[in-house]
């Protein structure tokens, strides 16, 4: 079941392959229609770099044509991957998803600024040093 769900979740004919943003719900539903019960957690990876992004495969036009003019902004480009990142927690979120797996690859500053933008972690909490271990627990203990 678990594989099933793998496999159905992360297609070539989803919107991403990174990241499946607007018909999560829709895989998430074909899962549960054929029985499958498992937990299902949908995987973010902000976009922090412009080279990164490149490397991602099956990226929506749309992404790609916002970052474009901005390719060069390695600012803006974090700044983006931050927003859209949290637009598409808070679609998940508002679908009845109520687990986030955010990937940071060593680079935490993009999640902890999508966590704080839904408001599941402090900034103040983040800014004194404590441990990225404590902030998952209490956003957990937020999200039930």
């Amino acid at each position: 079941s678990h594989i099933y769900c793998q496999l159905v979740l992360v297609t070539p004919s989803s919107s991403s392959s990174y990241l499946v943003l607007f018909d999560f719900s829709h895989r998430v539903n074909d899962c549960r229609r054929v029985g499958i019960t498992c937990p299902i957690v949908p995987g973010i990876m902000p976009i922090n770099t412009y080279r990164g992004f490149l490397r991602m495969t099956g990226i929506p036009a749309e992404i790609t044509a916002a970052l474009e003019p901005i390719k060069d902004n390695d600012e803006a480009v974090k700044s983006y991957g931050i927003h859209l990142g949290t637009e598409i927690c808070k679609k998940i979120l508002a679908n009845g998803i109520s687990t986030l797996h955010l990937y940071t690859f060593n680079v935490e500053k993009s999640a902890l600024a999508i966590l704080m933008n839904l408001g599941l972690i402090e900034e103040r909490k983040v800014s004194r040093g404590i441990s990225v271990s404590r902030i998952v627990e209490e956003a957990e203990a937020k999200t039930g």
